[in-house]
């Protein structure tokens, strides 16, 4: 073998041995990416299936978000009772704060002065929210309790409720009050209706206007506490007004009625002094006069037949004097005895007039008038068993006639100067 063909043998195993050793690295990258690629497709798989992991629960004592500035900006705290959040503006000022009370949820917001104006928290009677001005001055409170809501609107410079709105046994009550303290107008349901009361600042009620069964009604009061006078409607839904002296006793009413108008004046033990007006189902004009102890003393009236009715009494009450016009008599007088007998009658017919007297009984015992023709006067006497003792007149050609009767008016005797 020659020199040249000994190294053209070595080359040729050279090759082939480079050729062996490349063949088997091929063969070993295959099987690495191979098993690189399963691996990823597996882990691909896995993660396409279960999703990302999340853990369920967060456990910390505060948690705080922080600005762009690095503030403060949320916290979530766990305090004495129960979880506390709050709030910060940008400028680093707690503005907003959610809390637990003893009795449930507690909310307060604040200015960036650091005044509280806003709260709203559990009660145990219900829920509470107050307002503050920006000052931190209490302005509003409301509340909730068993019998229902109350609201108050407070004075900033004094502290005092000066307007309140609540619940009350009938329905809703409103109060206002001085800034000062003390109330000074009350409005609120009864079981009638409303009723609204004024009052001055000693507590002391000074005007009162109601609903009732009946209508409206209105109470003015005095210093001392005495209605001085009131008005409103009565039991028939009529009008009425009545004005009282200074401790409270009326002396004086006006009252419409069906009838009419009717007034009335009234004396120091609430007596009657005077009452005038219309009375009757017709509505017929009346005035009346009292004394001092009650009893009627003059009366003028309309009587039966549409005429005016006069009466005078005693002390007592007891008429002794009545007169009225009449239709066919003109004017009739009767006095009468206080027991209400009358003993004089006089009164006026188209003949002329007649006068009567009467005794204890009551029975006419003379007569005295114009004769039935009209012509001359005429006179009777009557026995008290009522029968003619005596008669004085004329006859038909004008003289003089006198007749006597006896015996129980059995026997006539007649006198005449002819």
């Amino acid at each position: 073998m020659t020199r040249i063909d000994s190294s053209l043998h070595r080359r040729i195993t050279a090759l082939e041995c480079q050729v062996r050793e490349c063949r088997r690295d091929a063969r070993r990258y295959r099987r690495i990416l191979l098993t690189l690629g399963m691996g990823l497709m597996g882990v691909f798989t896995l993660a396409a299936t279960i999703g990302p992991s999340v853990p369920e629960v967060l456990q910390a004592r505060r948690l705080e978000v922080i600005g762009a500035d690095g503030q403060v900006v949320f916290a979530a705290t766990a305090a004495p009772l129960g979880g506390q959040l709050d709030l910060w503006s940008n400028g680093e000022q707690n503005v907003a704060r959610l809390s637990v009370n003893a009795d449930g949820g507690d909310l307060a917001l604040f200015n960036t002065a650091g005044h509280n104006v806003l709260g709203a928290y559990a009660a145990p009677g219900g829920g509470h929210i107050a307002i503050w001005n920006s000052e931190g001055q209490l302005a509003l409170r409301g509340q909730a309790d068993a019998a229902g809501g109350r609201l108050e609107l407070i004075d900033a410079r004094t502290h005092g409720t000066v307007f309140a709105a609540r619940t009350g046994p009938h329905g809703g009550l409103i109060s206002v009050s001085h800034n000062e303290g003390g109330e000074v107008f009350v409005a609120s349901a009864t079981d009638e209706g409303g009723v609204s009361e004024i009052f001055d600042r000693a507590g002391k009620v000074h005007l009162s206007w109601r609903a009732t069964q009946q209508g409206g009604a209105l109470t003015v009061y005095n210093p001392k506490g005495s209605a001085v006078f009131a008005t409103g409607a009565d039991q028939e839904g009529a009008g009425m007004l009545t004005i009282a002296d200074s401790g409270g006793h009326r002396r004086f009413t006006v009252h419409g009625g069906d009838e009419g108008g009717l007034t009335g004046t009234f004396g120091p033990g609430d007596e009657p002094l005077v009452i005038a007006g219309a009375v009757g189902p017709a509505g017929e004009g009346a005035v009346e006069l009292f004394n001092g102890q009650g009893d009627r003393i003059f009366a003028a009236t309309v009587n039966a037949q549409g005429g005016g009715r006069l009466e005078l009494a005693d002390g007592a009450g007891g008429v002794v004097l009545s007169a009225d016009s009449t239709t066919d008599m003109g004017v009739a007088v009767n006095l009468m005895h206080s027991s209400g007998t009358t003993l004089l009658h006089a009164g006026g017919r188209a003949q002329g007039g007649l006068l009567s007297l009467m005794n204890a009984n009551g029975d006419t015992v003379a007569t005295v008038g114009t004769a039935d023709s009209g012509q001359g006067g005429a006179l009777l006497l009557k026995n008290g068993g009522g029968r003619n003792v005596f008669h004085a007149g004329y006859d038909v050609d004008g003289d003089g006639l006198v007749t006597v009767w006896a015996d129980g008016g059995r026997t006539r005797r007649t006198i005449t100067p002819k």
